[in-house]
């Protein structure tokens, strides 16, 4: 399934490919691997006339679909017994593949695995060569604020100008005499505590002394940036959503369009009155969604809602004569910088799972959610990464945007057809020489031809052209001085 970029991107996508693939990503020939259809396939289901399920397609503003092969061709299948979004699930469907029923879940008989919660190093051991999984093992190094902390905070040390994209951070208890020297009765500095493992905001709070801190609990403490970039007077943060395809060796890409999050309460200088003022400084939307006054987005065009499109802020910024183009590589760099500091974890943990010698590399993939904010300035600052970045869906911008990304990363992450007849082949010490070689080079040729027909851009490796201004980032040498 294709479909052109959000209207207003202010990234444009790369021109479709002209024709048809010639490998589907919806219908393989599993021989075998597909069990009985989803009585819940609606408009997609085959017993639907083509007609139909094509019209119920293009009113959603989403193009045909391929037309199915051979009737005996099977179609992927997808557990998703953990993942409560029904977002996921419409993705699936609209992708035209297969669900398991509650009856099937314990056979095993799956393509894609959607989880909402990390991957054990035990479940990705059992991933056969047709499976895929939605998270990789050890990916919560980078995503708990802890391990973004401890990680960012030593490729820091090797480069003191290239990695200051987050804000100081002492991780508490261990940096907590270094985090004591900050308090002197010469600087009145504000910092924000959060708990190591939280989310969506609980039991944040900002401080100004030590007061009212457990310091044998385990915290990250932030400097506060308090003098970010508003709008017409509010606090807000961007969600970009990064797709991680390979970590050995490292693919990742970025969707051009993403979500602005605004607080309720305008912000003010940072005093001892407002600092409970949790409308004021966190954009978290589980707080600001009860705050009087917030607006829901009626549509993706709403202005003055307290979520709106990404591209409709840099729309905004570039007409005051801010330089965007500037502002989207320094973000993207965040990102890739960001995941070169676990790189070497990440690839450790994924071949302690699977064999170097009968896996290509891609049978686990995810999308992530970075948060960034910026300073008043227009410089992007990292505030933290999510494994599981919710779909839930409350507006139609939710949906538009949320199904945009969904359906294109399944789009990335599926099969080819000759993929799969090779993986089926695959046994472990009876590979057939070349094997592994051609496995890697078809997933490269498909995603390099398949990201040209989403809304995605890569990012690493042949990362985007530079805008003017812009210094090449030494990724190389990133990479290097994180395996050390």
């Amino acid at each position: 399934a294709t479909h052109a970029p959000m209207q207003g991107s202010p990234m444009p996508a790369a021109p479709k490919a002209s024709g048809e693939l010639a490998e589907d990503d919806g219908d393989l020939d599993l021989e075998g691997d597909a069990g009985e259809e989803d009585s819940g396939l609606d408009a997609h289901d085959d017993a639907a006339p083509e007609a139909v399920r094509n019209d119920a397609r293009r009113a959603s503003g989403k193009p045909p679909l391929p037309k199915l092969q051979h009737p005996r061709t099977k179609r992927l299948r997808a557990d998703l017994s953990l993942c409560k979004y029904d977002a996921v699930w419409r993705a699936m469907r609209s992708m035209g593949w297969d669900m398991l029923g509650e009856d099937e879940v314990e056979s095993d008989d799956w393509n894609v695995f959607w989880t909402d919660n990390s991957v054990s190093q035990e479940r990705a051991m059992r991933l056969r060569p047709m499976q895929r999984i939605n998270h990789f093992p050890g990916m919560l190094e980078l995503a708990r604020k802890a391990g973004t902390a401890r990680n960012l905070n030593r490729m820091l040390k090797e480069f003191p100008s290239e990695y200051k994209f987050f804000p100081s951070t002492w991780l508490l208890p261990a940096d907590l005499t270094d985090f004591k020297s900050q308090f002197t009765a010469k600087k009145n500095k504000t910092f924000i505590i959060k708990p190591s493992r939280g989310c969506q905001g609980k039991d944040i709070l900002l401080t100004r002394s030590l007061e009212g801190i457990n310091l044998h609990e385990n915290y990250i403490a932030q400097r506060y940036l308090h003098r970010p970039y508003l709008l017409d007077g509010f606090k807000f943060d961007l969600r970009i959503y990064v797709l991680v395809t390979s970590v050995d060796p490292l693919r990742i890409y970025l969707f051009r369009e993403g979500m602005v999050r605004v607080c309720t309460h305008k912000y003010g200088a940072v005093k001892a009155n407002n600092l409970e003022d949790q409308c004021m400084h966190l954009t978290n939307y589980a707080i600001n969604k009860h705050a009087e006054g917030y607006l829901a987005a009626s549509s993706t065009d709403d202005d003055t809602a307290h979520k709106r499109l990404l591209s409709s802020v840099l729309a905004r910024l570039r007409d005051e004569g801010e330089d965007v183009p500037l502002l989207q590589q320094q973000i993207r760099e965040i990102c890739v910088k960001s995941l070169i500091a676990v790189q070497p974890h990440l690839a450790h943990m994924y071949y302690s799972c699977q064999s170097r010698r009968s896996n290509p590399g891609s049978s686990c993939f995810e999308l992530l959610g970075f948060d960034v904010i910026l300073d008043h300035k227009l410089r992007p600052f990292l505030l933290e990464v999510n494994h599981s970045p919710s779909f839930a869906v409350d507006t139609p911008l939710d949906d538009a945007l949320k199904s945009s990304v969904l359906e294109d990363t399944l789009a990335l992450v599926s099969f080819s057809r000759d993929e799969a007849k090779l993986l089926r082949r695959l046994r472990p010490g009876r590979l057939e020489d070349g094997a592994l070689e051609r496995l890697r080079a078809m997933r490269v040729a498909y995603e390099d031809e398949r990201v040209g027909r989403t809304n995605f851009e890569r990012l690493y490796p042949d990362p985007p052209e530079l805008p003017p201004g812009a210094e090449a980032p030494r990724y190389e040498a990133y990479l290097k001085a994180a395996a050390s």
